[in-house]
Formats: C-alpha cells, structure tokens, sequence
C-alpha cells in the first residue's frame, strides 16, 4: 500500500538535493503508507511549501466542478469525467474533479464494465495510471491533493490497485 510519490516533485529541489528543511529522511519518505500520522504530516509540510492547503471534501469539491461544467450532478459518463482530467483547456480545480469523479466511476462500475463492456480489470487501470500520470505532471497542485485523498481514504488507493492485475475474472 505504498504511495504514488514522485519525491522528485515535492521534497527535492532541482540540483537533486533533499531540501535542508525536509523533517523527514528520504528513507523514511520511501517507507511511508497511506494511512500513516508521518505522511500526513509529511503532505501538510511539503504542501505548505507550494502554497498547497488539503480540500477537506473532495467528494462535494468535485461534484461541484462537476455540475459547474456540465449543468447535472447525474448521470456522469467516463468520458466527461476523464475529459474534465487530462483536457489541456482544463483548470486545475476541473483536473482534480476529474481525476476524482473517474477513479470513483471505475471503482464503482467496475463489475458491469467488465461483464457488459468488456473492459478487463487491467485495462481499467491502465487508463486509470495513465490519467494520473498525465495530469499529475501538468498540476502538481492536483498531485497534492489526491495524495491527501489516498491518505486520508487508503482503502480507495488499496481498490484501485487491486485492478493491477492481469485476471480477467476476479473481480474485487
């Protein structure tokens, strides 16, 4: 259950060395588990440093964007929330929804994208990481933020991991 941390991003500066202010060890960094006191208190401290402060509700903050763009709380798509993701048009606060409200609809649907759409568990994924990766890279804002999530919520990080798979027949 170890974090999707790139220490690159956040406790390194770019000549590669670990800031002077850090009060965590990069050893102890790697260790670090959603769900740990220590890497909570890592995220407030690394967040302070960008300016970050933790969303509190990230459910409500993301359906709020949501209904924002789209005029409707329901009836969400995929394709909207991953859209509102990875879109170069989009705001940093629209990317977080995104990547929140596609994770969540994955999560939730993954049995009947499996059975009706054939859309292997791995394959969920995938898109899943992918994702990430590309809106991470363009917000680190957002990477702060889903970090927080994960931490606060580690079963969420623990169910999308458990799509790493390649099984097509369990499902989680």
């Amino acid at each position: 259950m170890s974090p999707i941390i790139d220490t690159n991003e956040i406790v390194f500066d770019i000549a590669g060395e670990m800031s002077a202010e850090c009060p965590f060890t990069a050893d102890e960094i790697e260790n670090f588990t959603y769900g740990d006191a220590d890497f909570i208190a890592y995220l407030e401290w690394s967040g302070a440093q960008g300016g970050y402060t933790a969303l509190q509700n990230l459910h409500d903050f993301a359906m709020q964007k949501f209904m924002e763009k789209y005029g409707r709380d329901t009836g969400m798509r995929i394709g909207e929330t991953l859209t509102m993701a990875i879109s170069s048009e989009s705001t940093k606060e629209e990317a977080l929804a995104g990547v929140y409200l596609t994770i969540r609809t994955f999560i939730n649907f993954r049995h009947r994208l499996v059975e009706e759409q054939g859309m292997p568990l791995y394959s969920q994924y995938q898109v899943m990481t992918s994702m990430c990766d590309t809106v991470y890279e363009r917000h680190p804002w957002v990477f702060f933020q889903m970090q927080y999530y994960f931490n606060r919520y580690p079963s969420v990080y623990m169910m999308m991991e458990s799509f790493n798979s390649e099984s097509e027949t369990e499902i989680p």
